[in-house]
């Protein structure tokens, strides 16, 4: 399946500020990967201020990893109207798992997140994403004429290619979205735009009418996108190809909460995550948590077991890691000596860090600082996965 199909297909263009927030808010309490805590915001508690009506799932995970034959390339564009304290306009640029390049209204200054995007030809970024603000500005105010409206609303663009290594089968993927909702998809089969809603149709009519606009895109992801990922592939292939294994480790709140399997610090994010009874795989009162990123470029994936010490004791459980590029599966076996535990005194300490980070990233007053007690008064404890070894 090409990941960027998969994307189209399943994923609404959810609003990018909340991506670059949950990007960010991953922090480490102390160099052992066991500490590593993140939180993770589903926009449904934000639906009411951002128009997100989704469950939010950073796209950044869906990609390469799990088809470690492919490399892909993203670039995420925001532009928003009438948002306090912050930027008119952002940009984002991914290679597979990895940020490369960063881009806002307010600096106007292209900032490579890799030492090998120093490489790279600085003033073209600055240039295209220059051109690109200003053409998103003008898009915006078209929308909001177009259906008469005002205040605070979203114009996000995902835009990419993808190249299959072994096949050297190539793809490309252009997705608009218009507060929360897809609006635009080009189609690589007609190499025109085509409308996702009825409300759409007016702007695919003025894309598909612009001659050169659809020339562009047709030379961009058959030829111009694939050229920058390939080059951007050998520049980086140290950080693009490494392999790190998970660390994986049993973990128990109490002796009556679930025991979670969490696998952390691994790259890339391909991982899959299980419980085994008595050697066949097991659903039955498991949960599976997303896959999510820490703030060194690796990724960590939980999955609970509500299961009682008698039901462990007459059965052997053990939780299984398959990870990418690996042959080599990690196993742990359910036992009492195996399971670390935190104590509830330092995990409330590191909800309270966690909550005052959230509002120094965040960093604005009016509309965020609304989410921030959004937050909080939804169940937020239950979104924060605080893994600490006691």
């Amino acid at each position: 399946m090409n990941p960027l199909k998969y994307l189209s297909r399943n994923i609404t263009l959810f609003h990018f500020t909340i991506l670059l927030l949950v990007f960010s808010v991953s922090i480490y309490i102390s160099d052992h990967p066991i500490y590593q805590t993140i939180l993770y915001i589903r926009p449904s508690y934000i639906s009411d201020h951002l128009y997100i009506r989704h469950w939010f799932q950073i796209i950044l995970l869906m990609k390469h990893s799990w088809f470690s034959m492919s490399d892909t390339q993203y670039h995420f564009y925001t532009a928003s109207s009438e948002v306090n304290n912050f930027p008119e306009f952002m940009v984002v640029g991914m290679v597979d798992d990895v940020e490369m390049v960063h881009y806002d209204s307010n600096n106007q200054t292209v900032v490579p997140k890799q030492d090998w995007m120093k490489q790279t030809d600085a003033e073209y970024w600055e240039r295209e994403f220059n051109n690109s603000q200003q053409s998103f500005k003008a898009e915006v105010h078209i929308l909001k004429e177009h259906f008469n409206q005002s205040g605070i609303h979203v114009l996000q663009y995902i835009y990419g290619c993808s190249l299959d290594n072994e096949t050297g089968q190539t793809d490309g993927f252009g997705q608009l979205g218009y507060n929360g909702e897809n609006f635009l998809e080009y189609d690589m089969r007609t190499l025109a735009w085509k409308s996702l809603k009825q409300q759409a149709v007016f702007m695919r009519d003025k894309w598909n009418s612009d001659y050169d606009r659809l020339a562009f895109w047709k030379l961009y992801f058959s030829q111009t996108c694939i050229d920058c990922l390939k080059q951007q592939v050998v520049n980086g292939k140290s950080t693009l190809k490494r392999r790190v294994p998970p660390l994986v480790s049993l973990l128990q709140k109490t002796p009556s909460s679930p025991v979670t399997c969490h696998a952390t610090g691994f790259y890339p994010s391909g991982v899959m995550v299980f419980w085994q009874k008595d050697g066949q795989d097991h659903h039955e009162d498991v949960k599976h948590g997303e896959i999510l990123p820490n703030n060194d470029g690796t990724f960590q994936k939980s999955t609970h077991l509500t299961v009682t010490p008698e039901e462990w004791n007459n059965n052997k459980y053990q939780c299984v890691v398959n990870f990418t590029g690996i042959k080599y599966v990690f196993i742990k076996v359910l036992t009492e000596s195996e399971i670390q535990t935190n104590r509830a005194g330092v995990a409330l300490l590191l909800i309270v860090v966690v909550v005052v980070n959230l509002v120094v990233v965040i960093g604005v007053k009016g509309l965020y600082f609304h989410i921030i007690l959004d937050i909080i008064s939804r169940d937020l404890l239950s979104r924060l996965e605080v893994v600490v070894r006691s």
